[in-house]
């Protein structure tokens, strides 16, 4: 009679523990949706933030991003992301612009001056102290014919 009585609550147990992992998986939210106070609400879309979270009677209220923020994900944000600043003291400049789904891309600032011999690569950057660009400067040079580097060659072992 002992050992049928703790088969009986081993199998209790075992199923009690089963039935734990299905409540669990009953109470998650589905992928668009995002939970608040045990309850799941509908994400906003991207570009869009949470005004107010849903309820038992109404759904998730969104508004846009606006004022240099966005959200680049369906959410349940109720604050939208600051856009990055390119910063041109570190040779940055705006690539594409923020919009209310996207943050902004910055590139390099790149300057090219030439001459007849070579191409200046400068990469720009700007002193704060100073107010006046700096820059990394790259020399490249121009592709020569065999004849224009016998003259260079030349003019140079005159001097």
């Amino acid at each position: 009679m002992f050992k049928m009585i703790c088969g009986v609550e081993i199998i209790f147990l075992i199923a009690a523990i089963f039935s734990l992992n299905f409540e669990l998986c009953f109470c998650s939210c589905a992928r668009t949706e995002y939970e608040i106070d045990g309850q799941c609400c509908p994400m906003c879309t991207p570009g869009y933030r949470v005004y107010k979270h849903c309820t038992v009677e109404t759904s998730t209220t969104c508004v846009s991003c606006h004022d240099s923020t966005f959200i680049d994900a369906p959410n349940g944000l109720i604050d939208c992301f600051s856009c990055t600043v390119c910063d041109s003291g570190q040779g940055l400049r705006v690539k594409i612009p923020c919009t209310q789904s996207s943050d902004t891309v910055c590139e390099q600032h790149h300057v090219y001056v030439t001459n007849d011999l070579f191409c200046f690569e400068t990469n720009y950057m700007q002193d704060k102290d100073l107010d006046q660009p700096l820059g990394v400067i790259t020399v490249h040079w121009k592709s020569f014919t065999a004849a224009e580097i016998f003259i260079l060659i030349s003019l140079i072992t005159q001097s």
